[in-house]
């Protein structure tokens, strides 16, 4: 038997970034990539010469696991507030480090906050302040909102705990919607009224496998479901559809979605494409061993790959 090559996506890969320690997620804003580099702590990179000609992407700033009066062990993920230039930087299942950006390339560390067993962040910002949504994985869903005081620091003003059954594994916010996922007990979906006040639970779903990280889009959600494969959920409004289980042979740990197609993560074993032009129906297009992958994010029309090698920028070719 010999396998169908037409309907297999070929990958180029463009540029791999050295980010010393593994890289474990990137945030691109405005051209610019805030990378976690594991035990190397956290990383800046300028992508608006190789997004317009190409060139390779050059680091602007760091900060490494000996930044003084705080060691970090393992930075697993960067978020980044435009509105107040915060980087939110989570050591991994462990505190959140708040880190003004002075300038492009200058850095100020405001302190570590949040809960000790913040597993995955997302941020929502305002005129006066933001507020952090956390996957606590020892309480539930976590926020706290944060203001700048008069003496130069980020202090929590306001915020709560909502409990969960199950440890909560990932988060993903898109407009006043926020998703959740809780391990052996599925996925949990809320509505964001007030970025001060508590998100509503409006709906739940049970997935087989463990939940692991999960994608909010504008017509559903996709879950890395591990040894459960995938899972895509329409939501109608605030409620969920059916649930679609895809890639149920593969260990699935996150999803990234541009148009009509997804990317898989699945950690050892690379990425797996996938047609999601009917997302209720999803086509495989293949899978590529490109090393370890944490997770992917798009980016105009490339594929940053956050992995042990370093933040690898892949092209599709379908």
């Amino acid at each position: 038997m010999e396998p169908d090559t037409d309907s297999v996506w070929d990958i180029d890969r463009i540029s791999i970034l050295n980010t010393i320690g593994y890289c474990r997620s990137v945030a691109v804003v405005n051209d610019t990539a805030y990378v976690a580099a594991g035990q190397n702590g956290f990383q800046i990179w300028d992508m608006s010469a190789f997004l317009s000609t190409g060139t390779n992407p050059s680091l602007v700033a760091a900060m490494d696991s000996y930044l003084p009066g705080q060691d970090f062990g393992d930075i697993s993920q960067v978020e980044y507030s435009e509105k107040h230039r915060v980087i939110l930087a989570v050591e991994s299942n462990s505190l959140v480090n708040i880190i003004d950006k002075i300038g492009n390339d200058s850095l100020n560390w405001d302190g570590a906050k949040m809960s000790d067993k913040t597993r995955e962040i997302r941020v929502m910002d305002d005129s006066s302040g933001f507020t952090i949504y956390a996957a606590d994985n020892d309480d539930g869903l976590k926020w706290n909102y944060f203001e700048l005081q008069s003496w130069g620091e980020w202090s929590q003003t306001s915020g709560d705990e909502i409990w969960e059954a199950g440890k909560p594994t990932g988060i993903d916010r898109y407009g006043s919607l926020l998703a959740q996922t809780t391990d052996q007990t599925g996925v949990s979906l809320y509505q964001i009224s007030n970025i001060k006040s508590d998100p509503v639970k409006v709906d739940s779903a049970d997935t087989e496998g463990n939940a692991d990280k999960v994608t909010l889009t504008d017509n559903g959600l996709f879950i890395g479901s591990e040894g459960g494969g995938a899972y895509y959920i329409p939501i109608s409004g605030t409620s969920f559809s059916t649930p679609v289980q895809f890639a149920e042979d593969l260990y699935v740990t996150h999803v990234s979605v541009s148009g009509n197609t997804a990317v898989l993560s699945l950690a050892s074993g690379g990425i797996a494409l996938y047609d999601i032009s009917n997302p209720s129906a999803p086509v495989s297009r293949g899978i590529h061993d490109i090393g370890y992958v944490y997770k992917t994010v798009h980016e105009s029309s490339y594929i940053l790959a956050c992995t042990r090698e370093g933040l690898q920028i892949l092209s599709i070719k379908k």
